[in-house]
């Protein structure tokens, strides 16, 4: 729920006088995006399985350590359900008990909340356990996909403002001095 929150777009009301008008409620100051609803799938064996179009980390790639939002980005919408899991022996930076997941109001983009510390190697797999699978609107699992990276020794990351900056290519690369 929280990371939910943290997800949501959150703007200030900036009415002339500070209040709102009677027609449009609130309950604070805050207008905040809804949360999106999860959806059963509805089983189509004849749809192509999903597969991811981008990620974040990027399979191979060096990052800031500290606070990591991770990306998966399907060619199809998905549903509520699954999880990253490991891929021993490379340790996996999203708890694998309870992961808090965000998906995109197209169901196409999952971020899931993660941490990693300096110098480290990791890897993120899916697509493995029938158990732990996303599915496709379809119904479909994804094919099984693994990306690999490591983390520099420089600069934590320590807000999900820096982690989602990194992954838009906003935040210097790993390595790099900040201002």
């Amino acid at each position: 729920m929280a990371l939910l929150a943290l997800f949501a777009s959150v703007a200030t009301a900036q009415e002339g006088s500070g209040t709102l008008p009677p027609e449009r409620p609130t309950v604070s100051e805050l207008v905040v995006t809804p949360k999106i609803t999860c959806m059963d799938p509805e089983p189509d064996p004849a749809a192509p399985a999903p597969r991811i179009v981008s990620s974040f980390p990027a399979p191979e790639a060096v990052i800031r350590p500290g606070v990591l939002v991770v990306r998966l980005t399907f060619d199809r919408p998905m549903t509520c359900d699954g999880f990253i899991v490991e891929a021993p022996p490379i340790p996996n930076p999203c708890p694998t008990r309870r992961q808090q997941m965000s998906l995109s109001f197209d169901r196409r983009t999952i971020r899931v909340l993660c941490k990693t510390e300096p110098g480290m190697s990791y890897a993120l797999r899916l697509g493995v356990t029938p158990t732990q699978q996303f599915h496709s609107l379809d119904g479909r699992p994804p094919e099984a996909y693994e990306v690999r990276f490591r983390t520099s020794s420089e600069g934590l990351t320590t807000t999900i403002a820096e982690a989602l900056a990194q992954d838009a290519g906003t935040l210097p690369p790993a390595d790099t001095p900040r201002p």
